[in-house]
């Protein structure tokens, strides 16, 4: 299977001077790590005991959205979708596109690319859920919250001080939004901002890790490097390099569950110093996928293969999948039988969101000619897609 570019942390590297006018903000703690009751995803043990995990484990349905493939509505790469209860919308490299969720036609492009007054210049690859609306950026920290019509619904402006280097944001409640502030020089006081649509800051989250970097002028942005993941009316945050989940309370970090990753993990201080795949090839880095109200999705990345892990936060069990000769190790498909599931984000309608390309679906058919001639009649017609053609998007619905 190709991989789902879901783990890919895109690095920018330079060297620049830069002033650091530090404000007297209002700024907030870490609440302490470690406490009774805090869950522990043992990554070391789930590692040594990784099996072919099932999507029956916890989930109970799957669906299939084959979306149209015509000149307008190819989409680039790296792409992120998003399901809502009628229409999928596409956020990839400088597009949003809307596709019908029952058909998979195609409906239009959202919003205009350009550097006009209401055109927007990137893609944030933020979609609210609760508005169904797509973030773009438009320059100078201004981001249009489009709807499905590409009508700008809303504006938002980013923090952009010197204290504050905003790198992927989310919607805390209707008047606080927070963002993610990289430690892209290993000279950040803050991990995390909290503002308000007219980009005021309320609130400075302090950054109390260190690390060391070989040269003082250069600066390394992971713009993956932290997550945040939406669950009802619940906020949840995850740095790469950092082995706590939190939960924004209050806007406050309040420890939810611990990736324990043993002697594996990289530390904050070496962050910047394992930036190659051979340094790294030994070591474990994970990345959380999502939280729902009754499991944590992630990815642990290792010996340059990507595995896909489920932790059971009623069960306190941790299962990580491994489905062969492959780098990416998705959860094996016995709903059907038919490709494995990697899973992207899950939506707070209890599904989870992945996708496959139509390369793998080719190959698998050809690879599988018993299996597929057991497929239902919707899924064998997949036999019939072009290598060219848009992906199909997998909803799979999981167990209450």
């Amino acid at each position: 299977m190709k991989k789902h570019n879901l783990y890919t942390q895109t690095a920018l590297t330079g060297t620049f001077a830069i002033l650091l006018l530090f404000s007297s903000c209002n700024s907030g703690t870490e609440k302490k790590v470690k406490g009774p009751g805090l869950a522990t995803i043992d990554l070391v043990e789930a590692y040594d005991n990784r099996t072919e995990v099932s999507l029956s484990a916890f989930a109970e349905s799957i669906e299939y959205v084959p979306l149209e493939t015509i000149e307008e509505s190819l989409i680039a790469r790296n792409p992120d979708f998003q399901v809502t209860d009628e229409n999928i919308i596409v956020s990839a490299h400088q597009q949003v596109l809307a596709f019908n969720k029952a058909s998979g036609s195609f409906l239009r492009k959202v919003g205009t690319r350009g550097e006009g007054p209401d055109e927007y210049m990137q893609v944030d690859r933020y979609f609210n859920e609760s508005t169904g609306y797509t973030y773009v950026n438009a320059s100078n920290g201004k981001h249009m919250a489009l709807n499905v019509n590409g009508e700008i619904k809303n504006t938002l402006i980013t923090p952009s001080s010197d204290s504050t280097l905003v790198m992927g944001f989310a919607q805390v409640n209707d008047s606080t939004f927070v963002g993610f502030h990289g430690n892209y020089n290993c000279n950040q006081k803050y991990k995390l901002v909290f503002f308000n649509e007219s980009g005021e800051e309320l609130k400075l989250i302090y950054n109390h890790e260190t690390c060391l970097i070989e040269n003082p002028n250069s600066f390394y942005i992971f713009f993956n490097e932290g997550v945040f993941s939406k669950s009802k009316n619940q906020t949840f945050f995850k740095e790469t390099y950092n082995d706590t989940l939190f939960q924004i309370v209050n806007m406050d970090l309040k420890p939810e569950a611990v990736f324990d990753l043993g002697s594996k993990g990289i530390p904050y201080q070496e962050r910047l110093t394992n930036t190659t795949p051979e340094s790294k090839l030994e070591l474990f880095e994970t990345r959380l996928l999502d939280v729902t109200e009754q499991n944590i999705f992630f990815q642990l990345r290792t010996q340059g293969q990507t595995f896909n892990g489920v932790f059971n936060r009623e069960s306190g069990e941790t299962m990580l999948s491994d489905i062969g000769r492959t780098e990416m190790h998705g959860f094996v498909n016995d709903l059907d039988n038919f490709l494995p599931f990697v899973p992207q984000y899950a939506t707070d309608n209890n599904q989870l969101v992945g996708y496959i390309e139509a390369p793998d679906v080719l190959a698998w058919f050809k690879e599988n000619p018993e299996k597929a001639a057991q497929l239902p009649a919707n899924l064998k017609k997949l036999g019939d897609m072009k290598p060219d053609d848009n992906p199909v998007v997998m909803i799979v619905g999981l167990k209450n």
